[in-house]
């Protein structure tokens, strides 16, 4: 019904939760008891999951339960490394179900599963952080006011499910999903200007989707036997638009789901701490004692920093793919930078960091292709920076360039 808009109906789907999901912000903060706050956010979001999953729900519930085992009955001093390798090992699992001869999943299920084995691996790390700093870092206390308590058995259903991020992302971590329920920060934070200002390009976006979904639809490269008919040039031109229309795709979904959270509360830090994508870097003595101070944190200026998953600006016009790249997928980057690359040993972590990227976005040989093209891209863009620095192009075309040849 919807294909000549170059979507599906589990696209359909999709828009309408994230878009009912916004809407529903403005109640949800206008519930004053935290826990039934809290209660509520979970319902919501185990009602999404069941309707984009249906009686694949089971799969991330599978996820949260057994991860919430490893954390409440192993020793936290291993329990990100058993997190760890179960989550990874239960998505691979996942996607593979119909080589077992089960139903294939609904897409939206495959994002669900994403998101939640980012959240639990994530908690997990948390939980060490806790046994780490209890064991050698006693004597630093900017750093203890920022640590996590450790979460009950249904704290982690309560992380896990909320509506907020359930279905889309971003990635938040723990700490920064509990300072919704015991900081008054959301209350005083313009949560509608800034969801307003996220939202004021969607429009164009959504027109540059549907125009390059009517002329380029991708069901031409999924006719294999037509599109090898067509001369080289078409295909080589043909791969500009096709990259562009999934761009426009993602900076929409990755959008409203930021918009999602944002309309929530969650994420709104006072200025001060300086917020990053994963929350405060700085001030954070300060920032525990405002949680506990509502006549303080109310002349505070707050903002959603810490909530990105996307800058298309920078993404499409930062002159090198090197920085182009800082702004896309925001969250997950920061995720694999805290959680893999800086705690692996530095012979592997690169390495590592890439495969482990490669394999929670999919099993497909074409997400490993793409990673190792981009790998292969980087020290061949930075020879040419240097031999040619007054030439400077948009990232979209130089990556463009050189990404249309895997069309071929």
């Amino acid at each position: 019904m919807f294909h000549f808009l170059g979507l599906h109906w589990d696209d359909i789907v999709y828009l309408i939760l994230l878009f009912g999901s916004i809407g529903f912000g403005s109640f949800f903060r206008s519930i004053k008891n935290p826990k039934d706050r809290q209660n509520i956010s979970s319902l919501i979001g185990f009602i999404i999951v069941i309707i984009v999953s249906g009686r694949h729900t089971v799969y991330p519930l599978i996820c949260t339960l057994i991860n919430a085992l490893i954390i409440k009955c192993l020793d936290r001093k291993i329990v990100h490394k058993v997190s760890f390798v179960f989550s990874f090992t239960f998505l691979i699992l996942f996607r593979s179900v119909e080589y077992f001869g089960l139903p294939a999943y609904p897409n939206p299920t495959n994002l669900v599963m994403m998101i939640m084995t980012l959240k639990m691996v994530g908690l997990a790390f948390e939980v060490n952080d806790v046994y780490k700093h209890q064991n050698n870092l006693k004597d630093n206390k900017s750093q203890e006011t920022r640590l996590i308590e450790i979460p009950s058995f249904i704290d982690i259903f309560h992380y896990g499910y909320s509506y907020l991020g359930v279905l889309a992302g971003p990635y938040y971590t723990y700490r920064t999903y509990c300072d919704l329920f015991t900081a008054p920060f959301w209350k005083y934070a313009n949560c509608e200007s800034v969801a307003l200002e996220r939202f004021k390009y969607l429009p164009l976006y959504g027109v540059i989707f549907l125009v390059l979904s009517y002329y380029y639809p991708f069901s031409e490269v999924e006719d294999i036997e037509y599109f090898n008919e067509r001369s080289l040039w078409y295909r080589l031109w043909f791969s500009f638009p096709s990259f562009a229309q999934f761009r426009m795709r993602m900076y929409i979904g990755m959008r409203l789901a930021e918009i999602v959270i944002i309309m929530g509360g969650l994420g709104a830090y006072p200025e001060f701490c300086k917020p990053a994508t994963l929350g405060p870097t700085t001030n954070l003595r300060q920032l525990t004692e405002l949680s506990n101070d509502e006549e303080k944190a109310s002349k505070e200026k707050y903002n959603f920093v810490a909530i990105y998953s996307i800058e298309p600006y920078h993404t499409e016009f930062e002159t090198t793919v090197r920085a182009s790249m800082k702004y896309w997928n925001m969250s997950v980057q920061c995720w694999l930078t805290s959680y893999i690359y800086l705690r692996s040993s530095k012979a592997y972590r690169t390495l590592f960091t890439f495969v482990v990227s490669a394999v929670w976005h999919g099993t497909s040989p074409g997400y490993f292709f793409s990673f190792v093209s981009v790998a292969l891209f980087l020290p061949i863009e930075d020879i040419y920076r240097r031999k040619s620095k007054q030439m400077e192009v948009p990232s979209f075309v130089s990556y463009g360039m050189f990404n249309m040849f895997a069309i071929q």
